[in-house]
């Protein structure tokens, strides 16, 4: 395997353009927050759906 030099994020993709975070799409009602349901499930983590999943698969 060929060693590489360390490099950065935006050495590799260029300076950021935008940001979208998890809380602004749950806000907006492009994310569903179902972590309450999903800890029932057994899930640690927080976990979210897009809108078009939870219409077509939990709705």
């Amino acid at each position: 395997m060929k060693k590489t030099k360390n490099r950065s994020l935006e050495a590799v993709f260029g300076p950021l353009v935008s940001s979208y975070s998890r809380a602004e799409a749950i806000s907006d009602g492009v994310l569903i927050d179902v972590t309450t349901m999903a800890r029932e499930a057994g899930f640690q983590w927080p976990v979210a759906l897009t809108h078009s999943v939870w219409r077509d698969c939990v709705s």
